[in-house]
């Protein structure tokens, strides 16, 4: 953007006559018109394909206009409800004056809200932005006088701000803009209201046509059809307001010394943009973002148009079937003859003397396309972000959580532009507040709001910086659906306020003094919720009233019917004390007769156990015993029998082998037995055991040394003869 021009240099430039200023003045909205000229010619073309018309009123040929759908779509989303202004002290002081002053500047917002159709206002400033990309609208103060010129009523509005007749000087922030210009286009009549001396000397150089308003051709236009082109400037710099017309240019028609007051002059708040980067203020057209979408979805409606119109019944005949002009007219129940039924003499039936056109690959191509369309219109609605939830195409198996989570994610991506819109409604609030505050007399006040204007009160008003550090001006919200949440909020609030009063009310009955207190915490606990201006002010009311009536008991003291209150309470509290402390004594001599006897009980355990193990030990030793001696004698007769076994058998080597055999498994037999008897024996005493398992011990070494001598291998020795001949033999270990 180039800002070495006359729209830069003008604040600079030396002006030696008015003839000078109004030659600048155009030359800087020349260069503003050109510098967004290619957004407003893309703008019109819109604008244009939303009304599908063109702008000479001829109606365009689109056959789906996506666009008048998703605008339609995505403005009640962004505004549906008339914002409340919500006027308050900054700081919740008891400051009677700022509440006020807060409560006369509420009443007027109110009002004045009410006074006209601020919802059209709000609505066309949306739609301009969604629609071409930037939405901006006015404040105006009007005063009425009187005969006597005095002040008989004051009245302040907002009015929409056509897109195209607006310009602005160069920046790249709002707050840097060194001035900003409305078109208007004024009769003769209004001429005379703006400069009864210069009016005469402007030109009607606009024509109201069909078609809009249009530059003279020179053809004989009756004047009720004029207009005069006059750009109203405002001159931040200067702080002035100039207007001026194309068609006189000696001086400006008017010249006012900053008409409202306003602290940022302007009488305008910052413009909606639906589409802004920080390093223009030009407005990108949101279209533009998925036209080549758009573009495609109309190619592809335009076939499916085509391809509606090729499917049709059509079909061949035989020549000969002359009845089929009467058949094709034929009722119902009607019967046409047949002329020529020789033709089907041949077997043949009426379908094989018809063919008709083929249309199943059209019927397929056809069913591409709309599945082609649809795929189109998804790929549109991610890029614009409207969620099917915004459009009531949510599936009837989904439940109430999957479709509060599904427009929870579809309007993420609107939440930012219904914040700017809430912020844009609140702006106006504040320009239409400072210009009650600054412009509007005490009883004008007094008449709109019903509150006594007192001296005070004017003179906060009256103080920008003051006002503003005490009073602070918001609005509520836009959205409809934040009225259901509010509706939440306040049963999560009663039910805290209930649960609250039910603890803390027996507290509040027995100590009043302590009422100030617990209202403080119910008013701390209430600021978490959103009640609004009345519910806060009653609270309020309820801590002040409660402050006083405990201080009050406090200097009066304590009357007799209190004392006896108290006194009586306090003898309950002694008597639940006493009771409790012998409640207390009781149950812990019953804790020391139950610990006694466990105890005892233990002992007595213990004892038992001891003397069983005492018993099972002497038990298992003298089992032991017994079981060693049958061992030993069960031993000794088998000795006996193996001696008897080896004298008749003799040198047998198998014999010997089989009591080798048998040795092993007694002595394993005696072993697995002392293992078994040395564990049950570790259930005795230490001692007692100890000595059992020496005296097995002793008795496994012996019948170890016995099995080793009888398992120890034996020599025998072939007798023979001088010949070679065994004549005996003789066995030695």
């Amino acid at each position: 953007m180039e800002t070495d021009t006359a729209a830069g240099t003008r604040e600079t430039a030396k002006v030696d006559n008015n003839g000078e200023l109004v030659r600048l003045w155009l030359d800087a909205l020349a260069i503003s018109s050109k510098e967004e000229e290619n957004w407003r010619k893309r703008a019109q073309e819109v604008v244009d394909l939303y009304r599908q018309s063109s702008h000479n009123g001829e109606s365009s040929n689109k056959k789906f206009n996506i666009l008048h759908s998703n605008i339609e779509t995505i403005i009640p989303a962004l505004y549906n409800s008339t914002p409340v202004p919500d006027v308050r002290r900054r700081f919740n002081d008891p400051d009677k004056v700022a509440k006020q002053v807060a409560d006369i500047q509420e009443r007027c917002l109110s009002y004045s809200v009410d006074a006209y159709d601020f919802d059209h206002v709000m609505k066309v400033t949306v739609k301009d932005s969604e629609l071409v990309g930037r939405g901006t609208a006015r404040v105006r103060y009007k005063p009425y006088l009187d005969q006597e010129e005095n002040v008989a009523y004051q009245e302040v509005t907002c009015e929409h701000v056509a897109w195209k007749h607006y310009r602005r000087g160069p920046a790249n922030e709002y707050g840097d803009l060194p001035w900003e210009a409305f078109e208007l286009f004024l009769t003769r009549e209004e001429l005379d209201k703006l400069s009864p001396k210069l009016s005469a000397k402007v030109t009607l150089d606009v024509s109201v046509q069909k078609t809009g308003l249009e530059k003279n051709d020179g053809r004989n236009v009756p004047e009720v059809f004029k207009r005069a082109r006059v750009w109203e400037i405002w001159d931040k710099e200067r702080r002035k307001v100039l207007f001026i017309a194309e068609s006189y240019k000696d001086q400006p028609i008017r010249e006012e010394d900053d008409p409202l007051e306003l602290e940022g002059f302007f009488c305008t708040p910052r413009p909606i943009y639906s589409i802004q980067t920080a390093d223009s203020l030009i407005p990108v057209v949101p279209y533009d973002i998925y036209k080549a979408q758009a573009e495609e979805l109309e190619r592809i409606s335009e076939r499916i148009i085509v391809l509606t119109e090729a499917v049709k019944a059509k079909a061949l005949y035989d020549a000969r079937m002359t009845e089929m002009d009467r058949l094709e007219q034929a009722e119902d129940t009607d019967h046409i003859s047949i002329e020529n039924p020789q033709i089907f003499a041949d077997g043949s039936k009426l379908t094989d003397h018809i063919m008709f056109y083929p249309i199943e690959i059209i019927v397929g191509a056809l069913e591409k396309c709309f599945e082609a369309r649809e795929q189109i219109k998804q790929t549109i609605y991610e890029i614009t972000g409207i969620s099917d939830i915004l459009r009531g195409q949510t599936q009837a198996s989904e439940t109430a959580t999957a479709q509060n989570i599904k427009q929870q994610w579809g309007s993420l991506r609107i939440q930012s532009k219904q914040a700017e819109i809430q912020r844009f409604a609140r702006d106006l609030f504040r320009l239409k507040a400072e210009l009650f505050a600054s412009k509007f007399e005490p009883q004008v006040l007094q008449m709109m709001t019903g509150i006594q204007i007192t001296p005070e009160v004017i003179q906060l008003l009256r103080n920008d910086k003051m006002r503003g550090y005490r009073v602070d001006i918001e609005s509520d919200s836009t959205i409809r659906a934040d009225l259901t949440r509010n509706q939440q909020n306040m049963t999560q609030f009663l039910q805290g306020t209930a649960q609250f009063a039910q603890a803390m009310g027996p507290i509040v009955m027995t100590f009043k003094e302590l009422t100030p207190a617990v209202m403080e915490v119910y008013s701390a606990f209430a600021r978490n919720f959103k009640l609004g201006k009345q519910a806060e002010d009653a609270l309020d009311a309820v801590a002040t009233q409660a402050a006083q009536y405990a201080q009050q008991q406090l200097q009066q003291g304590p009357t007799p019917e209190q004392k006896a209150e108290v006194a009586k309470l306090q003898q309950q509290a002694k008597e639940h004390q006493d009771t409790m402390a012998l409640e207390a004594k009781k149950h812990q001599d019953e804790m020391q007769f139950k610990t006694q006897q466990h105890q005892d009980e233990m002992a007595l355990k213990v004892q038992q156990h001891n003397d069983e193990t005492a018993l099972r030990a002497q038990e298992l030793q003298q089992g032991a015993q017994i079981e060693n001696q049958k061992i030993a004698a069960q031993d000794i007769q088998q000795q006996r029998e193996h001696q008897v076994k080896r004298e008749e058998i003799g040198t047998n080597a198998d014999i010997q082998r089989e009591q080798i055999r048998t040795s092993a498994a007694n002595e394993n037999r005696k072993q697995t037995h002392e293992e078994t008897k040395s564990a049950a024996e570790t259930e005795g005493k230490q001692n007692e055991i100890a000595v059992a398992a020496a005296a097995l011990d002793k008795v496994g070494k012996t019948l170890e040394k016995v099995a080793e001598k009888l398992s120890s291998p034996k020599k025998t020795k072939i007798i023979r003869d001088k010949s070679g001949t065994a004549i005996g033999a003789e066995t030695s270990h």
